[in-house]
Parts: structure tokens; C-alpha cells; sequence
């Protein structure tokens, strides 16, 4: 008797890549991170008009082309953060459920004017008996179908549509379990950009992103942060927050770092110049201390998020090669009561932790937040 063939499973992750213009095709049969291929194809022009999505579709019939399928194949769409509304609400907590979540809805129709022009989801992140905390996520209804027709059209079938920093931070929680409800900070330093996403007890409600990545730490000379962006304000944050820390009565350096911030002098603390070092690791930690400053001035501004819970950690997503920086980091900023730890990579390849994104939408159980179709 002939033995029937077993049936391939495929994982599919198909990524739009604004930050370098170029869309990702990212496949796994049967849960086998062996057999995870990726293919890159690149693009030019507008983002999401109407010829974009000419160019979008075209790669996704080449794609379909290379890796026929006998049945229709279910894929995680990764959207670039910057399409993706991300927000927090706090809603006054119903006896009936459906009645918060209805206010809920009356609350955002009032806030976005385009509420119906736009597709997402909810879910809460705290509740008590006066207040419950949402987190949202919203994409416009046009560039879902534009997305969904693409894929459809080529057997594909778009059972997940979320955002980078959501599936990046899914793909982190994979490798190591002990991120999956904590609230920390989740710094993927990746090769042109970098993004920090704020998480709690588990979950992405936010992110910012920075433009400079690995090439900053690589670089054989120190970075004048001008050539960034401007890091006066960044510097004195840091300035302060470290005062403070050490300061046995609150509010001790009011007269100093503190009002330096409100009146947004220019003038950088004597404390804060530093010597320009002269061997390749010093350079490099010099250069990551802009990764650090930035850290803690999107920290400091973004109360609505931190008050979510204090981040009890950074986790940091650096080749091992690089992660000299992190001790160096821990010891010069231990006054501030937060530690850089360097993600636990579980044995994964440098293919899998330079794509986490991507990785990540392979697996849509564990992505934490999607804009549902």
C-alpha cells in the first residue's frame, strides 16, 4: 500500500519595510527555524497611493509564483509602524461589558475625525472599578483592502495584519519566555534604525523609533550627537534623573538640572563632557550612549505609557559581538534603578534576531496586538 504523502505546513510573514523601501517574504515549514527563507524585494516610489500597491501586488504574484501551494495559504502581514494608530484610553469601567466597550467607540469617534475610515482593534490593559485601560490599534480601511485583494488573488489568505513593533516584540517573547508578561522596554537596534517599544505585562502599547542603528556601533569614531539629532535636552534628563537618584531629599537638584530643563538652556553639565576615548570598545560605547540618552528621554516623556507600570528592565536586541556596551551601560547608569539586559537569543540565528518582525508574524498566536481584518 502506498504510504500517503504528510502534508507541509507553511508559515508565511509578509513584511512592507518603509525604512528601506523594500518588501519581505519570510517563510517556515512545520516550525523548523531551519528551513526559514527570506526573500527581499525592493521598491520605489510613493508609500500606500494606489501605484504602490500596483508594485505591492506585483511582488506578491512573483513570491507566489516561486512558492506554489496546492491550497490557499494563511500569512501574517507585517505593516510598517508609522501606518499604524497606536493609543491608550482610559474609559469609566461599566457593570455591562458591551457598555464600556460602546463608550469605547463613542470615545474615538470623537477623537479621530476619520474613525470610520478606519479598521482596528482593542483590548484591555489594566481595569479597576472606576476605570478601564485600552489599548488601540487602528489602520486605514483602504490600505487593509488593498492588502487583502494583493493576497487573495495569489491563494493567500491574511489571517493576521499587525505592525512591526507589535511583531518584533512577539518574535522577542518566543525566544525567551520570561518576556511574555513583564513591563519593560524593548530596544531592537537593527542595521539603519532602531525602535524602542514600550511593553506592559506583556503586551506593545507604543513605540518610537531612532535613526541610527548598528552602523552607529560599528562606526571607528565617535558620533557628534548633533549629526543625530539634538541631544542638549536628552543629556540633561539623564543629568537629572541621575541626581536625583542620588539625592537623599526629593526634589533636591529643583535648583539645578531641574530648572535647567524648564528654561531649555543649551549649556551641557561639566559632569556630562566627556574625554574622546582612543580604542575601538571605547568608541563604541561612546557611540551607544546616544541609545541609552534617548532611552531615557522617551522615557521621561511619555507619562500616559510609563504609568502603565514602571519598566522593570531595557531589554536590548545587539549581536553578541556588540554586546560589550551593556555592562558598560549598567555601571555608569545604575543610579537610575533600570538595568540593560541583552535579549536571550534561545540559540537563535543571526537571520532570526536581525528580523524579529518578521519571525514573529510566523507564529500569530503569540503577536499580542493586530489591527483585525
Amino acid at each position: 500500500m502506498q504510504k500517503q504523502k504528510q502534508k507541509t505546513n507553511y508559515s508565511t510573514t509578509i513584511a512592507i519595510d518603509s525604512e528601506r523601501s523594500v518588501f519581505h517574504f519570510y517563510t517556515m515549514n512545520d516550525n523548523d527555524n531551519s528551513t526559514i527563507a527570506h526573500y527581499v524585494k525592493g521598491y520605489t516610489g510613493g508609500q500606500f497611493d494606489d501605484n504602490f500597491f500596483v508594485r505591492f501586488k506585483s511582488a506578491v504574484k512573483a513570491f507566489a509564483a516561486s512558492t506554489p501551494s496546492e491550497t490557499v495559504r494563511k500569512v501574517t502581514v507585517v505593516l510598517p509602524d508609522s501606518v499604524v494608530l497606536t493609543d491608550t484610553l482610559h474609559i469609566p469601567t461599566m457593570q455591562n461589558p458591551a457598555q464600556t466597550k460602546r463608550t469605547l467607540s463613542q470615545t474615538l469617534e470623537g477623537i479621530f475625525r476619520n474613525f470610520k475610515d478606519l479598521r482596528g482593534g482593542s483590548y484591555v490593559l489594566d481595569q479597576n472599578k472606576q476605570y478601564t485601560t485600552f489599548a488601540i490599534t487602528a489602520v486605514q480601511k483602504r490600505i487593509v483592502s488593498s492588502i487583502f485583494a494583493a493576497c487573495s488573488e495569489n491563494k493567500m489568505l491574511v489571517d493576521t495584519l499587525t505592525y512591526a513593533s507589535g511583531a518584533a516584540v512577539a518574535g522577542a517573547q518566543i525566544l525567551d519566555s520570561r518576556l511574555k508578561n513583564a513591563t519593560f522596554l524593548f530596544l531592537d537596534v537593527k542595521d539603519v534604525y532602531s525602535r524602542l517599544v514600550f511593553v506592559s505585562k506583556g503586551r506593545p502599547v507604543g513605540y518610537y523609533i531612532f535613526p541610527f542603528g548598528l552602523e552607529l556601533l560599528k562606526s571607528t569614531s565617535v558620533i557628534s550627537e548633533e549629526k543625530l539629532f539634538d541631544h542638549s535636552y536628552a543629556e540633561l534628563v539623564i543629568f537629572d534623573a541621575k541626581e536625583k537618584a542620588r539625592s537623599k531629599t526629593p526634589g533636591a537638584t529643583e535648583d539645578g538640572a531641574s530648572n535647567a530643563l524648564n528654561k531649555e538652556t543649551r549649556v551641557i553639565p561639566k559632569a556630562l563632557r566627556r574625554e574622546i576615548p582612543d580604542t575601538q570598545e571605547g568608541i563604541r560605547y561612546e557611540n551607544f550612549r546616544s541609545f541609552v540618552k534617548w532611552v531615557f528621554n522617551v522615557m521621561e516623556g511619555n507619562e500616559r505609557l510609563t504609568e502603565l507600570g514602571k519598566p522593570e528592565f531595557i531589554c536590548v536586541n545587539l549581536p553578541e559581538a556588540l554586546s560589550d556596551v551593556i555592562p558598560k551601560a549598567n555601571e555608569e547608569y545604575k543610579d537610575t534603578g533600570i538595568t540593560f539586559n541583552r535579549l536571550f537569543s534561545n540559540g537563535a540565528t543571526t537571520g532570526i534576531l536581525s528580523n524579529l518582525e518578521l519571525y514573529g508574524g510566523l507564529s500569530p498566536k503569540a503577536i499580542a496586538t493586530v489591527a483585525k481584518i
